[in-house]
């Protein structure tokens, strides 16, 4: 057998049991949960990103901080977003706390909160089911439910927890140019990932970190996923990038998204403001 057919068997066999593992990393290198969520959740979409905080007595909160935290539900047919800009979002503490998934689970309440689409962006050491996240308050812990994947790691720093007490160290060695690198990925969540995480390492790095950070999220405005201009947008805003005004005041005109249009409302509102 050829040494190169038999490195892509190993390679091959190597996936197969980090998947059938409770944890696992895809081949693009991201940390993923997937016996985390009911598969009939995962049957089931929606548009939603809010802020997932742990008070000073260990309980489950949720809160507004950035226009995009809010969420988007079907109620008889009409969409109703909540958490938009001031407003407050709160869901259900229970709602975040995910019941263990059973083989027999087939009917009653679906929770929307972990419905494919939903992303949690953690602040503090929460608890979801067997798994504690502690998050980096500066560049906090982001997982998003994927279809078919499970709870996938976007990025941030902190650690995981694991059922089985492993520690799993995320972000550690991220850094500006690490996600840039990522920002022309043909993989959404890699930008999706970047349109965030710069946003947050700029303001910690140097005035050159903080240069190509700008560049590349400007380039991700034109990105055709919404939640990637959607991120980039509110990211420039955090940094202070003034010189984005003209083309955040005509994406707030014309974007076709309109969770877009409003970030990009607040962020001409935010830096003009400064």
């Amino acid at each position: 057998m050829k040494p190169n057919t038999l490195l892509r068997k190993l390679i091959n066999l190597i996936m197969v049991i980090l998947f059938l593992s409770g944890c696992s990393t895809p081949a693009e290198g991201r940390f993923t949960i997937t016996d985390f969520i009911p598969e009939v959740n995962l049957n089931e979409t929606t548009q939603s990103r809010f802020l997932v905080a742990a008070n000073q007595a260990g309980e489950l909160e949720s809160e507004v901080r950035l226009p995009s935290h809010g969420q988007e539900m079907i109620f008889f047919g009409a969409r109703v977003t909540l958490g938009v800009g001031k407003a407050p979002f709160s869901p259900p503490p229970e709602s975040l706390e995910m019941q263990a998934p059973s083989t027999d689970f087939t009917a009653g309440m679906i929770n929307p909160d972990w419905f494919s689409g939903a992303e949690h962006i953690m602040i503090g050491k929460i608890a979801l089911n067997d798994y504690v996240f502690d998050s980096d308050p500066d560049y906090p812990l982001t997982f998003k439910v994927v279809k078919e994947q499970g709870y996938v790691y976007v990025c941030g720093r902190g650690t995981i927890t694991l059922p089985d007490n492993k520690i799993k160290d995320l972000g550690k060695s991220d850094s500006v140019a690490s996600w840039i690198e990522r920002s022309s990925s043909g993989e959404q969540l890699d930008r999706e990932g970047a349109a965030q995480a710069l946003g947050y390492l700029a303001i910690k790095g140097s005035e050159n970190d903080r240069q190509s950070a700008v560049e590349a999220l400007t380039g991700l405005l034109r990105d055709e996923a919404f939640e990637v201009r959607r991120d980039a947008i509110e990211s420039l805003a955090q940094i202070g990038v003034v010189s984005a005004v003209p083309t955040l005041r005509e994406m707030a005109e014309k974007d076709e998204n309109e969770w877009v249009r409003r970030v990009a409302n607040w962020a001409v509102e935010k830096l003009e403001s400064n």
